[in-house]
C-alpha cells in the first residue's frame, strides 16, 4: 500500500509539493488516513514520511466546508463558532464568513457527514466516553462529543479534513445511552456534580453542594439548562433521579428528626407546644407536600403525637 500511494501522489504531484488531498482526491485521502493511523502519525507526517512536501489545508477552507453540517452543530449541538474555528484551525471570522457566503448562495462544500469512525477514532471516543471527557486533542486528530439532549454526536478533526458521526454502532451507542452521554452535555454533568443527594420523607431531592459549589452559578446553570433541554425544572431535576430542588431554609429527614427530638416525651411520643405556631405549621406543610397528614407524617418518622 505504502509504494502505490508513493507513486499516486507522485503521479499527481510532480513538484512533489502535495497540498489539497482531502478535497480534490477524497478516495487518496481516506487511504492516506488509515495508513498513517496504522503508524500512529499525522496525514501530513506520513505524506512526507513518503518523501513529499506537505502544504497543509485546514479542514475550514472554503472548497471543504459544509454549511448544511455547520448549522446543525451550531443551532442544535451547541457547538459555538469560535471552537468550531478553532478546531478547523481557520479564524473564527472565516467560519462566518464561509456560513454567511454559503447560505445566501445556498451553496455547499464537501459532506462533513461520515458513516463510521476508523478503528483509532473509536478507541478515543471509549476512552473519553469512560472518563467522561467531551473534547481530546491527539497527535494525529482532534475528537469532540457533543450533544443536542436527545442524541449525541461525534467530531473528528485531521490536518485537512473534518468529520461528523451522527449515527453509531450498537457497541457504541450502548455505550452513550449508558454514560448518559446522549443526553447530558459537560454542563449537565458539571450541575450533576454540584448536587448533594438528601432525602425528605424518604424521597431523594437535590440540594446544591454550597461547600465546593458557587450557588448562584450554579443556580443559573441550572435554569439555562433545563431550558436548552426544552423541559421544566422538575423534568430536568428527574432526568439526574431526584424529585426536585430543596431551598436552603428546607429541612431533611435527618434534620427533621433532629428537631423531633427535641420534643419527644417521656412516653416516645412527640407534643408541639400550642405557642409554636411556626413549627407546628412547618410540619403539616410537609406532610400536606407529601399527601400526608401531620400524624402520618409522624408515624414516618417513629413517633406518635400525643
Amino acid at each position: 500500500m505504502e509504494e502505490y500511494l508513493k507513486e499516486r501522489l507522485s503521479e499527481l504531484y510532480k513538484g512533489g509539493r502535495v497540498k489539497r488531498v482531502a478535497s480534490s482526491f477524497p478516495s487518496l485521502y481516506r487511504m492516506i488516513q488509515k495508513e498513517a493511523a496504522k503508524q500512529s502519525v499525522s496525514v501530513g507526517g506520513y505524506i512526507s514520511s513518503l518523501g513529499f512536501e506537505y502544504i497543509k489545508t485546514p479542514a475550514g477552507s472554503k472548497d471543504l466546508f459544509d454549511y448544511e453540517t455547520a448549522a446543525i452543530l451550531i443551532q442544535q449541538y451547541n457547538v459555538n463558532r469560535t471552537e468550531l474555528a478553532k478546531w478547523l484551525n481557520v479564524s473564527n471570522s472565516l467560519v462566518t464568513h464561509n456560513m454567511n457566503t454559503a447560505h445566501s448562495r445556498n451553496a455547499y462544500g464537501r459532506s462533513w457527514v461520515a458513516d463510521e469512525l476508523a478503528y483509532d477514532e473509536e478507541a478515543v471516543v471509549v476512552a473519553m466516553l469512560n472518563d467522561r471527557v467531551f473534547t481530546k486533542q491527539t497527535d494525529l486528530f482532534t475528537v469532540a462529543i457533543r450533544t443536542n439532549h436527545k442524541n449525541a454526536c461525534v467530531i473528528v478533526v485531521d490536518d485537512e479534513s473534518i468529520k461528523v458521526i451522527f449515527n453509531f454502532p450498537r457497541r457504541i451507542k450502548g455505550l452513550f445511552t449508558s454514560y448518559k452521554i446522549d443526553i447530558f452535555s459537560e454542563d449537565d454533568f458539571l450541575i450533576n456534580d454540584a448536587l448533594t443527594r438528601v432525602f425528605v420523607v424518604g424521597k431523594p431531592y437535590a440540594k446544591i453542594n454550597k461547600a465546593q459549589y458557587n450557588q448562584s452559578r450554579i443556580s443559573k446553570l441550572l435554569r439555562k439548562q433545563y431550558e436548552a433541554h426544552g423541559i421544566s425544572k422538575e423534568e430536568y431535576l428527574a432526568l439526574h433521579g431526584y424529585n426536585g430542588l430543596i431551598s436552603r431554609s428546607a429541612f431533611t429527614d435527618e434534620e427533621i428528626r433532629d428537631r423531633l427530638q427535641g420534643y419527644v416525651t417521656e412516653d416516645s411520643k412527640i407534643m408541639v407546644a400550642s405557642n409554636k405556631t411556626t413549627l407546628r405549621q412547618y410540619f403539616r406543610d410537609i406532610a400536606s407536600k407529601n399527601g400526608m397528614s401531620l400524624e402520618g407524617l409522624l408515624k414516618f418518622y417513629g413517633y406518635e403525637k400525643k
